[in-house]
């Protein structure tokens, strides 16, 4: 992983208070955020793109 990423506080790896996993977790499963959030980034390639672009915060 890399050092500074935030990754492993929504897969509750450790908790660093200003992140706000609520927020990203709440656009996955209600029971197994977490979980759907790591599938999601594993599993994720450029050919899902226009699928999740709707919900992209930033314009790729």
């Amino acid at each position: 992983g890399y050092k500074y990423s935030s990754y492993g506080n929504y897969l509750n790896l450790f908790n660093q208070d200003w992140v706000n996993k609520e927020d990203i977790l709440g656009l996955f499963s209600k029971t197994e955020g977490a979980e759907s959030y790591k599938t999601f980034v594993e599993e994720t390639d450029e050919r899902d793109l226009p699928t999740i672009k709707s919900v992209l915060i930033e314009e790729i």
